[in-house]
């Protein structure tokens, strides 16, 4: 063994077969127990430059420097270009001057590969079946590899055939309402948000190439037989830049909340200081079986918005509450995402029954 693979080697190869129909070859754990953090260094380094974004930049930094240009904590940045007017000749002369030299050391040139023989085999070996995927396993427990048409399979009987959860759209229903969301969004920047960088931020988050959230599942498999863990992934769809606006702005409320936990460190730093804890003391912990579905969203607001208008808790994080609560609707109620090139929408839950009134011990 290389000494570099002796020292460096992953300590916990973690890897699960969830197969049934297929045999996978060992080799595919020395590969997939890296993790699928693992970077594979290419035959070739690269090259080729894009020096654009970096002139851009280097133009702006020249053009506001000593400006006192705070980014704001939600910033999206603009493709917009430099104003080549504002700046000095010396300064493009020196830039040019850079990046001729840069591109001299981007030379095309062979790379050792980090990867052994067995380990490129079953690389291959994925490459070259894709009716066999990899996907991420709940709690972080390493990958895990089965079947796509079982994984297709699992997301319906465990999750999308569920009609009071879940609806089927066709492509133009589904793309008609995700111009109606625009709209909707839209009016609401017009209608609430005052701050000038929230506007700019929240009009900026709306041009997006993919404007649809994606479903996909993680593996329960510290469960026995294991279960599936259904995601909605938001990240960069239209109604992305205001789920984080709405996340900041409840976030202020959260911090002044007497019962809230930062982190487990934050845990055992409070027990420390409770007096009177012995043996016989007892933890408990609670957890609850599909709870986002569960809740029936309409109670839900409801009760948030009762919790706003009846305490002063808005005042003293200083945020708008009727905006927050709008755009927390527009979240809740207009969740389209797809999944095996079909569109889906998520229904408003309502596996509680009829919401009783308002209170906080329903909260």
């Amino acid at each position: 063994m290389t000494p570099w693979l002796y020292f460096s080697r992953p300590a916990n190869i973690r890897y699960h077969d969830l197969c049934t129909s297929v045999q996978i070859p060992m080799n595919i754990k020395v590969l997939l127990g890296l993790g699928l953090n693992f970077c594979l260094k290419p035959s070739t380094t690269t090259d080729t430059l894009d020096l654009q974004r970096f002139r851009n930049d280097c133009y702006y930094k020249f053009i506001l420097a000593g400006v006192n240009n705070q980014i704001p904590s939600l910033y999206i940045r603009s493709n917009r270009p430099a104003d080549r007017s504002e700046i000095s000749t010396e300064f493009a002369v020196r830039l040019t001057a850079f990046e001729h030299c840069i591109e001299k050391v981007f030379t095309k040139r062979r790379s050792s590969t980090n990867l052994f023989k067995t380990q490129h085999a079953a690389l291959k070996f994925l490459f070259n079946n894709p009716d066999i995927i990899v996907i991420k396993t709940d709690k972080n427990l390493g990958p895990a590899v089965l079947e796509r048409s079982v994984y297709i399979k699992r997301a319906f009987d465990d999750h999308l055939s569920d009609s009071s959860t879940y609806r089927q759209l066709d492509k133009t229903t589904a793309n008609g309402r995700i111009k109606s969301i625009e709209r909707i969004i839209l009016n609401f920047i017009t209608t609430y948000i005052k701050d000038k960088n929230d506007k700019i931020y929240l009009l900026r988050s709306l041009k997006v190439e993919d404007p649809f959230s994606y479903f996909y599942m993680l593996a329960k498999v510290h469960k026995t037989p294991w279960k599936t863990r259904p995601i909605v992934s938001a990240s960069f769809s239209l109604c992305y830049g205001l789920a984080k606006w709405v996340d900041r702005e409840l976030q202020k409320v959260v911090r002044l909340l007497q019962f809230t936990l930062r982190s487990s460190f934050d845990l055992v730093a409070q027990l420390k200081t409770i007096q009177g804890l012995n043996v016989h003391t007892k933890l408990f912990s609670m957890d609850s079986v599909s709870m986002y579905t569960n809740i029936d969203t309409k109670h839900a607001i409801d009760v948030i918005t009762y919790f706003f208008k009846t305490t002063d808790f808005p005042a003293r994080a200083c945020i708008d509450h009727v905006a927050v609560i709008e755009g927390l609707k527009i979240i809740m109620y207009h969740n389209i995402f797809k999944f095996d090139d079909k569109y889906w929408i998520q229904l408003c839950g309502t596996a509680m029954g009829t919401p009783p009134a308002p209170s906080y011990a329903t909260l």
